[in-house]
């Protein structure tokens, strides 16, 4: 039983509307039930997870569920993800300017999408520029490009938040605005710039926001693991080694 704790780019511009497809978000455990219960009653959802739960799935589900309800307030999804990828190889090492530094961190977004809707038309229209502010309905945002920024009217997905430290963490939920829902997500022991698994930032935000309202914390545990059967006796066999 999972553990839970609730308190209460292109340059091609386009226009567009807010198109509607059927994001049928089904939780298939406990864990990822108290998941969604607790993004749709909480402004700001931490959830911890192993490989494999469906934390991001989930996430990005989610938030283009709530940003399609026809009663949505909200107008636009961001995407936070620390550009440090597995096993601490970083984008800037990566060939090209930032737009070609970004499709590694764009590419898990369009996967996750493409579970709920198989039309790359309107994938595509979601992640491209619009004519009206020319900036795209879902915006993936490196975290050292934070600073400045408030998000308003929008669902804030902050993806592996386990690489972030304490600091970051910190600049990245002070940039809640106002009708903003928040979804923090990632794996404790996968922190691939630490070390010390408690000294990331998803770790500390855990202990420090516990008891804070309107936040919602949730451990999905081994028994979840939704990806292939297999994962949990091969992370059983790989205790001992941080990160995936």
């Amino acid at each position: 039983m999972a553990r839970r704790i609730i308190k209460a780019s292109s340059s091609k511009i386009v226009k567009k509307t807010k198109q509607r497809h059927e994001f049928n978000v089904k939780p298939q455990t406990d864990g990822q039930r108290a998941y969604v219960q607790s993004i749709e009653t909480n402004v700001v959802t931490i959830c911890s997870g192993f490989a494999g739960t469906g934390k991001t799935l989930l996430a990005i589900g989610m938030a283009m569920k709530l940003y399609q309800d026809k009663e949505s307030k909200f107008s636009k999804i961001f995407v936070v993800r620390p550009a440090i990828e597995a096993c601490g190889e970083q984008i800037g090492y990566l060939p090209g300017g930032l737009s070609d530094k970004m499709r590694p961190l764009i590419q898990p977004i369009v996967d996750n999408l493409r579970f709920f809707i198989q039309d790359e038309g309107y994938i595509s229209s979601l992640l491209e520029p619009t004519s009206s502010n020319g900036a795209p309905i879902i915006e993936v945002i490196p975290m050292g490009y934070l600073r400045g920024r408030t998000f308003n009217n929008c669902v804030v997905v902050f993806d592996e938040a386990q690489n972030s430290s304490p600091q970051q963490m910190k600049l990245f939920l002070t940039r809640i605005g106002k009708n903003c829902k928040v979804i923090i997500e990632g794996d404790v022991t996968q922190a691939d710039r630490f070390r010390d698994r408690k000294l990331n930032g998803l770790f500390d935000a855990i202990k420090r926001l516990e008891d804070c309202p309107n936040v919602g914390i949730v451990a999905i545990e081994a028994q979840d693991i939704q990806r292939s059967p297999i994962i949990g006796p091969i992370l059983e066999r790989y205790e001992d080694v941080d990160g995936v």
